[in-house]
């Protein structure tokens, strides 16, 4: 089957997360984890790239105050504000969540698995794209312009699927040789 070039923006939705007021801030329980770019980094520096959890958590009788709207299990998110870019972590959303406005996600459309949009935004360092200012920024319009080779939806599966078996035998090697070591 033929494969296509697209923009990002054809095939995702970039949304940005919604500010957080203190007065909402502080519960570790509730109805949707409310996650801030330090989640998305413990959970990346922790091994995985799966977020269902944060330190603060919402009701869903609040989302109308916060005006937000909970992104979706599969959606990729990352840090768009502040020097956390540099870091070019990506975690994907194993619940719905929310996320505070120093974040960012991607929610795949039907043409567009996750985990291949995943793979994609893991592989894009997004330092270079943010606006220079005092504090480094990413804009959505820059994001949705990011070109991207887009196979069909069941080659995309089979790719993600070879690459994170060649991940597993990667880590499974390094596993061994430290224990030898």
């Amino acid at each position: 089957m033929k494969w296509s070039t697209v923009s990002l923006g054809e095939v995702a939705d970039l949304r940005s997360g919604v500010g957080f007021p203190k007065k909402f801030q502080g519960r570790s329980v509730g109805d949707l984890p409310f996650a801030k770019v330090g989640d998305i980094s413990r959970v990346v520096r922790s091994g995985t790239r799966w977020i269902d959890h944060a330190a603060n958590y919402v009701e869903r009788d609040e989302l109308r105050a916060l005006k937000a709207r909970p992104f979706a299990v599969g959606t990729v998110v990352f840090a768009k504000i502040g020097e956390a870019i540099r870091q070019n972590y990506r975690a994907v959303a194993s619940a719905p969540l929310l996320l505070d406005n120093n974040a960012m996600g991607a929610t795949p459309g039907p043409g567009l698995d996750s985990g291949f949009l995943y793979h994609f935004l893991c592989g894009a360092d997004f330092y270079p794209m943010a606006q220079s200012t005092t504090v480094p920024s990413l804009r959505k319009s820059e994001l949705e312009r990011l070109q991207l080779t887009l196979p069909p939806i069941e080659e995309q599966r089979e790719i993600v699927r070879r690459v994170e078996s060649a991940f597993e035998r990667i880590d499974r090697v390094a596993s061994e040789a430290i224990r030898a070591y």
